[in-house]
């Protein structure tokens, strides 16, 4: 009896001690599982605007931002990046400006960011005209002191070679840290043209029977070629005439960004120049673009028009003169490029 007694009081305490062992178990994963599911909403989006101005203006509360920055995808929840703002007690020290950031924040760093004293931009303003090439951005950035020319090259590839990033930095002006990486810039130029090119204009691209990059190759020709809209069309026109036909394009433009060279003096032996990029010696289009064109030069060679032409001749006021045959076009050489 005594033993039995004795191995009914064990089996209740073992019992108790199980029931113990669950609950601290269960309360353990609980915490935590609470502390994964705030880790979780304080990581950042995977879709995080890196590279993008993020803007907050004067007089915006914590709740404000909050509910915008997850409209943005720059915070998952602004309920818990509000919660963070009140546990760090940084929820009236929010601070109106225009912040830029080149890698993901997570929510605890980028409210330090936006409430505290050190995270400071001072932007620059830096305008790409339409047609500039990798060299002349290069050239552009060295002479507003940001970096040297060489250091975009390395991550757009050398200007002139089928490598380089030619044709996708889109034209545009661009507000900038003072301090970005061309890394960084060149991101948000390629960004900007898979905007304004790539999914503004996919639908024609895709009907016009060529490829984006054959579209932007023509673009950056008309870009160079012509200046008015009705000159681009009907030199598109043309110059997609020639090559369905086999015909040598004979585009001037391309070779100041060969040899650094223009049109009116180039030589015989220019012409000759043994370069992928020559539409004299090689027929179709070039390797790859010659120059960044703007969205007008790309709908232009979406666009081109019909016309009897086949060839055409700029002066030295960039009048353009169009003939139907050879020996026309020879004449209007003779009265116009003397």
């Amino acid at each position: 009896m005594i033993f039995s007694g004795l191995r009914e009081t064990f089996l209740k305490f073992r019992i108790k001690i199980i029931i113990l062992f669950v609950v601290l178990v269960f309360l353990f994963t609980g915490v935590v599982a609470s502390f994964g599911t705030v880790l979780y909403f304080l990581l950042p989006p995977a879709d995080f605007p890196v590279n993008r101005i993020i803007s907050i203006k004067k007089g915006e509360t914590l709740n404000e931002v909050a509910e915008k920055f997850e409209k943005e995808n720059i915070i998952k929840s602004a309920f818990w990046f509000e919660t963070l703002g009140w546990v760090l007690k940084t929820e009236k020290d929010v601070k109106a400006g225009e912040y830029f950031f080149e890698n993901r924040l997570s929510a605890v760093h980028l409210m330090k960011s936006i409430t505290g004293e050190s995270y400071k931009n001072e932007f620059v303003k830096i305008t790409i005209p339409e047609g500039y090439s990798i060299r002349d951005i290069g050239f552009l950035f060295e002479g507003k002191g940001i970096w040297q020319a060489e250091e975009l090259w390395e991550v757009t590839g050398l200007p002139a070679t089928k490598e380089s990033m030619e044709g996708y930095l889109f034209p545009d002006t661009y507000y900038i840290p003072a301090g970005i990486s061309p890394r960084s810039f060149v991101e948000v130029a390629r960004e900007t043209f898979e905007e304004k090119i790539t999914k503004a204009l996919e639908k024609e691209i895709q009907d016009s029977g060529h490829s984006l990059n054959e579209i932007i190759t023509m673009a950056s020709l008309l870009e160079k070629e012509a200046a008015r809209e009705t000159d681009r069309k009907i030199i598109a026109g043309i110059l997609w005439k020639r090559i369905e036909e086999g015909m040598p394009l004979q585009v001037d433009a391309v070779f100041p960004y060969i040899i650094e060279k223009y049109s009116l003096w180039l030589t015989t032996e220019d012409l000759k120049v043994d370069s992928p990029y020559n539409t004299y010696l090689y027929k179709g289009l070039p390797a790859g673009p010659i120059a960044n064109p703007g969205i007008d030069a790309v709908k232009a060679a979406l666009e081109p028009e019909e016309t009897p032409y086949w060839y055409y001749l700029s002066d030295r006021e960039g009048n353009l003169y169009y003939s139907v045959t050879y020996e026309e076009h020879l004449t209007k050489k003779e009265m116009y490029l003397k």
